[in-house]
């Protein structure tokens, strides 16, 4: 764990520590995630939205892959 508060938690048995799982995906999809939540924040807080279809289309690839390595992870145990 990277956090002392959390690390306290896990000792005192109030969390459960848990083995890291990662997604492992490439930079480009980290790219296309980050552009889309940047475009979604001035759409939120300064009311203007500019996505232009070629972002749509990338942002739906990412989230199919992403929907695709989730469920190669198999279940939830101990839920």
């Amino acid at each position: 764990m990277g956090s002392p508060q959390l690390d306290n938690l896990v000792r005192i048995r109030q969390l459960k520590a848990e083995p890291a799982q990662s997604l492992q995906l490439p930079p480009e999809q980290w790219r296309v995630l980050d552009q889309a939540h940047r475009k979604r924040n001035v759409a939120e807080y300064e009311g203007h939205l500019d996505v232009d279809r070629g972002l749509v289309e990338a942002l739906i690839r990412v989230a199919l892959d992403v929907a695709a390595r989730i469920a190669a992870l198999g279940p939830v145990q101990g839920r």
